[in-house]
């Protein structure tokens, strides 16, 4: 065998030394000085020229796969594995906190968090939730401690692999995750802490109006080290957590705690169950009501320790408008699972105002007085927008209020009366668009909201740099008539645009126009229908995109089909909208 491949190898370089002197002999004799001093025939053997290019692209294919097979035995021949216990410790060390981090990614956490988010993603990206609902609990590093002495080794001298604790009060596995809590914060040093909570929906458990004593002691224990919360309550009784909220705010260190995420959820299995909205306030505050928690605090050290947070995550569970937690943000999130919680529309600008760093923006409140002329706030680094759960109108007073700088943006948008989104030349996406640096889009409603219209060459044209599209409920036109290329507001270069489209209709002129003048480098599609504007039959008209494509016997290998939603889950960039 190593005979032939070496003979093979020889045969192959005698080869291409002869292709190459032949070619060399070529030049040389079409060299312009040969052609005008020796009085050679000026008329070079286009043919040939031409089929050897053909022909060397032929080669270079041909090597590509000889490579790939080259590299898939490598990959498989049992000498090039390396056993994992001959790994330095190093090496070892690393694997387990990648390892680590992948168990902790958010697995149902019933909030948006796209996986473009990559680096802006929760403080706590944890699968807790779903853990919990289930009455498991979640992966832990003391799991890898028990495999033999040296990862227990590894594992106990790897400080940064225990800083994320878990916590579920009222849970029948509650007094095991203090346990392994406790292990945790040993393991740490001095390191900050992630804490997070999430409460069981199972309220038989609950043993009384108040968080249990020993989460409560366990938290206020390691408060001083606290760098991020992630509480995320039931439904019922908003006020469960006041003890522990106020807790942990006075213990804690301001800039040292710097990320915090309040939630209130649902109760999946109960349609009734609906969360309510609450407003956290301090002691001596004169607000008072059903929907206050009030924290035995000082508003000094309270608005002290707020300020010095980075990263606000809030939903159903807020602090009162004008608080000091919204000023200095780099990330926040305001969103809801109601409609009872408004925000009037110079708040909403003055928050803005107040965090002029901001890069991360989730807005799903309800607005007042949104015919207010409010001057717009200037957010030079902002890098991700996503507006989703309001009033379309209130989408664009949202979009009034913001001036992006010029740094590559992200953006998403959904909502079920999406029929008029972009329905005007004077709409305020279409010039929120014209002065935004806009990379990746997604626009659409729900399933069973009435689709919008968007023509495609008129949207590049506005958005030069646009690398992503997504687009969900869409009726999508534009015309093969229309050169993106023409003037210098042309789209990104061809080949280097993908374009993910859901439970959409496609014209058949803006089809091609994509594959043929545009030359997406791919489009990802989930029950897409194409709309051919040459057929006049009502009944062959519409198809679907695969029996489209058949039907005018054309190949496009641009084009991946996604057949059903767990597979298109992994292939959309908002895949939980797919359930609406």
């Amino acid at each position: 065998m190593a005979e032939n491949i070496a003979g093979a190898n020889k045969l192959m370089e005698f080869a291409l030394d002869a292709y190459q002197s032949s070619w060399l002999a070529i030049a040389n004799i079409y060299k312009p000085e040969n052609v005008n001093v020796l009085g050679v025939n000026s008329q070079a053997p286009l043919d040939i020229i031409t089929d050897g290019l053909r022909l060397v692209a032929t080669y270079e294919r041909r090597i590509k796969q000889v490579k790939a097979t080259i590299s898939q035995i490598k990959n498989t021949f049992p000498a090039a594995f390396t056993s994992i216990t001959s790994l330095p410790d190093g090496v070892l060390a690393h694997i387990f906190r990648i390892t680590i981090e992948e168990v902790w990614i958010t697995v149902n956490s019933g909030t948006v968090i796209p996986p473009y988010t990559v680096g802006l993603r929760d403080p706590q990206p944890c699968c807790l939730t779903s853990c919990v609902d289930s009455t498991r609990i979640p992966s832990h590093p003391n799991n890898l401690s028990h495999v033999c002495r040296r990862w227990r080794r590894i594992t106990t001298n790897l400080s940064s692999l225990w800083t994320h604790i878990d916590l579920s009060p009222c849970h029948p596995h509650a007094n095991q995750l203090i346990a392994r809590g406790k292990v945790s914060a040993s393991r740490t040093g001095t390191l900050p802490l992630d804490i997070h909570m999430v409460e069981w929906l199972d309220y038989y458990w609950r043993k009384g109006d108040y968080l249990d004593s020993d989460t409560h002691q366990f938290c206020t224990s390691i408060a001083t080290r606290m760098r991020s919360l992630e509480l995320i309550s039931g439904p019922r009784n908003g006020s469960f957590y006041k003890h522990f909220l106020a807790a942990c705010f006075k213990r804690c260190i301001p800039g040292v705690f710097t990320q915090l995420s309040l939630r209130v959820r649902s109760d999946p299995g109960d349609i009734n169950d609906r969360p309510g909205s609450y407003f956290i306030e301090v002691a001596d505050s004169t607000r008072q009501g059903d929907n206050c928690l009030q924290l035995n605090i000082s508003r000094k050290h309270f608005e002290t320790v707020l300020r010095a947070i980075t990263v606000l995550r809030l939903c159903n569970l807020y602090f009162r408008w004008t608080c000091q937690a919204y000023h200095g943000l780099d990330e926040l999130r305001l969103t809801h699972q109601d409609h009872s919680v408004s925000i009037a529309k110079i708040e909403l600008a003055n928050i803005l105002r107040s965090s002029p760093q901001l890069r991360v923006l989730h807005f799903a409140l309800d607005i007042s007085d949104e015919s207010a002329l409010v001057p717009p706030a200037q957010l030079n680094e902002l890098e991700e927008l996503v507006l989703c759960n309001v009033h379309l109108y209130m989408q664009r007073v949202v979009l009034e209020l913001i001036s992006p700088g010029t740094k590559p943006l992200r953006m998403h948008t959904i909502h079920s009366n999406s029929k008029r989104l972009l329905s005007s030349a004077d709409d305020e996406f279409l010039k929120f668009f014209s002065r935004s640096n806009i990379v990746q889009l997604t626009m659409g409603g729900e399933a069973f909201g009435k689709p919008f219209r968007v023509h495609l060459s008129k949207l590049f044209e506005l958005l030069p740099n646009l690398q992503t599209l997504t687009l969900k409920n869409a009726i999508i036109q534009g015309g093969l008539q229309v050169t993106p290329h023409c003037n210098e507001n042309s789209p990104s270069p061809s080949g280097q645009i993908i374009l993910h489209l859901v439970s959409s209709t496609v014209h058949s002129t803006a089809f091609w126009w994509l594959t043929s003048i545009l030359r997406v480098k791919k489009i990802t599609s989930y029950d897409v229908q194409i709309r051919d504007d040459n057929d006049s039959n009502r009944s062959t008209r519409r198809l679907g995109l695969a029996k489209y494509l058949e039907k005018v016997g054309e190949d496009c290998p641009i084009v991946h089909f996604i057949e059903d939603k767990e597979q298109a889950r992994e292939a959309f960039l908002f895949y939980e909208y797919l359930d609406d």
